[in-house]
C-alpha cells in the first residue's frame, strides 16, 4: 500500500499472488498464465518491491517463469494442519520432592497478530506423561504468560509443556526466548 492508502499496480491474466516480507517490508509477487512468448505457460512473475514511499514500479523486478504453479510450495499456515498454530512440546522435567508447579510465564516477541498460550501435563513417573491429559486454565482456556497453575496431578513427579504459538496470517509465529515454570 502506498502511503495513502491505494496500491498502484496496473496488471492482468494473474492467477497466483504472494505477499513477501523483506528487509522490514511487505512485497507483493504475482504470477500468472500471460503468454509473452507463445508457449501456453512463459510467462513472468513480477515482484514489487515495497519501500517508505509505497510501491514504485520503478523497484519491480520481472522474473521468467512456466506458469505460477512453483509459486507456493506449501500454502500458509501450520504444515501439520494448515491451522494459524504451530506447536512445541517441552523435554519432560523433574520436579524436586515435595513441590508442584506454581506459575508459567514465557518471553517472547509478541505482535498484535501474534500469540503464544501453554498448556501443562503432570505425572508420577516419566512414563506416564505421555498418557496424561494437557491441561490449562480452570476455565479450560490455555495459560497466558504469568498464570498461575492450578493444582492438577501429583505432588512432585514430572511436568511436560506446550505451547502453541500462532499468528493471524499464518505465516511468521512468533520467537519465544524464554519459558519459566516456577514450582515449591
Amino acid at each position: 500500500m502506498n502511503r495513502d492508502g491505494t496500491l498502484d499496480l496496473v496488471f492482468s491474466g494473474f492467477g497466483e499472488s504472494e505477499l513477501l516480507i523483506c528487509h522490514g517490508t511487505l512485497d507483493l509477487i504475482l504470477g500468472g498464465h500471460m503468454e509473452t512468448t507463445g508457449q501456453p505457460h512463459d510467462s513472468f512473475v513480477y515482484i514489487y518491491r515495497n519501500g517508505p514511499e509505497g510501491f514504485d514500479p520503478k523497484r519491480t523486478l520481472r522474473l521468467p517463469t512456466s506458469g505460477p504453479h512453483g509459486m507456493r510450495a506449501i500454502e500458509p499456515g501450520s504444515i501439520l494442519d494448515q491451522g494459524l498454530e504451530e506447536f512445541y512440546g517441552s523435554e519432560p522435567f523433574q520436579l524436586p520432592a515435595t513441590t508442584r508447579a506454581r506459575t508459567i510465564a514465557w518471553t517472547a516477541d509478541v505482535s498484535s497478530s501474534t500469540w503464544v498460550r501453554a498448556q501443562i501435563r503432570v505425572a508420577g513417573r516419566r512414563n506416564a506423561l505421555p498418557q496424561a491429559a494437557w491441561v490449562g486454565r480452570p476455565d479450560g482456556a490455555w495459560f497466558e504468560s504469568g498464570d498461575e497453575i492450578p493444582r492438577v496431578g501429583p505432588e512432585s513427579g514430572w511436568i511436560q509443556y506446550r505451547l502453541a504459538l500462532g499468528a493471524r496470517d499464518g505465516l511468521a509465529t512468533p520467537p519465544v526466548r524464554e519459558v519459566a515454570i516456577r514450582y515449591g
